[in-house]
């Protein structure tokens, strides 16, 4: 099979009728999954973090919890993730509760050092957990933003010293406590909830240098060398108990500083790591590739474990200040499928309350007021173009950048489905021609999704396969996910 995609800088009309670029010369793009099928990846899945959402959705009634969790895990109704990252809490002192956001303060389960594990806490995050479970959640994992408050040298999970300090929070004589709490938390979903966590992180973001004390949410700092003493005890304990839970590490901001630590790491320490985890808040095409040769040759499947996409400011007219994050998060996510080939991808943060100051989630709600309408925004609607076709089983044929478009391919899940997902950032349309001919079976058409300025996941006019080539305008300032199915290669059986 081989796919040519096309790009000119001449503008075209929207219609299936193959462009032609007389002022400028075609640039071609060539993917052939006779040389290229050893570089592609089967993708696990598309997920949320469950902080700090659900320690508040999971309170409310059961109706109105239950249309929010459709629209987030639904395969029919929502976006059909079937990843969760649950937030193991540290939590806090009673007195540091103010510092929090809404609802940032994730109850710990051992409350203070002579206390003993309250099973009960956590309820509502818990709540929201299983219920995503049984509409379809196939992969848990568990992350840690801090240790327990009086395991710490602040006597707060929120860090230590002034943002910018960078002061590592974790007592000295901690370690093996905290791993053990981390590792007794995951034994008692399993045994009690028939819960089995993939993976744990007891990290989040180690490196910054923001966690500091009085901040709004729980982290923690830790240089490379608390960093791997704290892996290794919590990997002891893991053993210990027979749990057969993946270690995720090493949650870094951004690209190059998980490149950066990963490198930095003894070699006992990577083998360790049953999965490199990484935001991706930052990085090039040239880091994440780099990153994931290096996690190849240790043997270690890559999960982009966080990316958020913040929304932009209202001045810009009502409907039109958030859609930048829409094309954003849809660049982000193009990237790390074509250059990091991640197993599973991940966003932070997919609800948020409407009235707080930043803009990440994918649907505002009120947090105090559960019957308030709430705003599903564009963020979600791009990631959709992403999630509801790109589905868990298939295979991520990574492409060479083809800027200006950003173009995302994969074969579904029996092989018998072609998807790309392709956005715009410009203002102008830009043509796209896609050569079908090394394909055995084609059908006659390909639908076609679209997001534009003032259009949501809508179903165009389906675009015909002509020649065995598929062409198409494709809008400026837009995500399209066009499909094509039935379609068969022989070069590429079912699994």
């Amino acid at each position: 099979m081989c796919l040519v995609l096309c790009l000119c800088g001449a503008a075209l009309a929207l219609g299936p009728s193959r462009p032609t670029c007389a002022d400028a010369a075609p640039r071609e793009v060539t993917v052939d999954p006779m040389s290229r099928l050893e570089a592609a990846r089967p993708f696990l899945g598309w997920g949320t973090s469950l902080a700090w959402w659900a320690n508040v959705v999971g309170g409310w009634g059961e109706e109105r919890r239950a249309e929010l969790l459709d629209l987030l895990f639904d395969t029919e109704r929502g976006l059909g993730l079937n990843v969760v990252r649950y937030n193991i809490g540290g939590g806090d002192q009673s007195d540091h509760l103010q510092f929090y956001r809404p609802g940032g303060a994730v109850p710990g389960f051992r409350p203070a050092p002579d206390a003993a594990y309250d099973w009960e806490a956590d309820a509502n995050q818990r709540r929201v957990l299983l219920e995503g479970i049984a509409r379809g959640v196939t992969i848990v994992e568990a992350f840690s933003n801090s240790p327990p408050w009086w395991m710490t040298k602040s006597g707060s999970a929120t860090g230590k010293g002034a943002r910018g300090a960078a002061e590592p929070n974790l007592r000295d004589d901690m370690y093996g406590a905290f791993a053990d709490y981390l590792t007794e938390v995951v034994r008692r979903y399993r045994d009690e909830h028939d819960v089995a966590f993939d993976a744990l992180s007891p990290l989040n973001e180690p490196s910054a240098d923001w966690w500091g004390f009085g901040g709004n949410q729980e982290g923690c700092h830790f240089g490379v060398a608390e960093q791997e003493r704290l892996l290794h005890e919590v990997g002891a304990k893991v053993r210990e108990k027979g749990l057969g839970t993946k270690i995720a590490a090493p949650e870094e901001f951004s690209v190059e500083w998980t490149l950066d630590t990963w490198r930095r790491y003894r070699e006992e320490t990577r083998a360790l790591v049953g999965q490199v985890s990484t935001h991706t808040y930052g990085g090039s095409a040239e880091a994440r590739r780099e990153l994931r040769e290096l996690a190849d040759r240790a043997g270690k499947p890559i999960s982009v474990s966080e990316y958020g996409s913040p929304g932009f400011h209202r001045d810009l007219g009502p409907g039109h200040w958030e859609y930048p994050s829409a094309l954003e998060l849809a660049r982000v996510i193009t990237l790390d499928l074509n250059h990091l080939l991640p197993v599973t991808w991940v966003y932070w943060q997919a609800v948020e309350p409407s009235d707080w100051q930043h803009h990440w989630g994918l649907i505002h709600c009120s947090y105090t007021d559960e019957g308030r309408p709430w705003l599903i925004r564009k963020q979600y609607w791009a990631y959709k173009h992403f999630t509801r076709h790109l589905r868990p089983g298939s295979l991520v044929l990574p492409l060479p950048d083809t800027s200006p478009l950003l173009v995302a391919a994969a074969l579904g899940p029996g092989r018998r489905s072609l998807v790309l997902v392709v956005t715009n950032p410009e203002p102008e349309e830009r043509p796209l021609m896609v050569d079908l001919s090394g394909l055995d079976d084609l059908p006659a058409e390909a639908r076609w999704f679209v997001t534009t300025e003032g259009q949501d996941y809508a179903a165009r006019e389906a675009v015909p396969v002509r020649e065995r080539t598929l062409t198409l305008a494709v809008p400026g300032r837009s995500i399209s996910t066009l499909v094509l199915e039935p379609v068969a290669t022989a070069l590429i059986p079912p699994p």
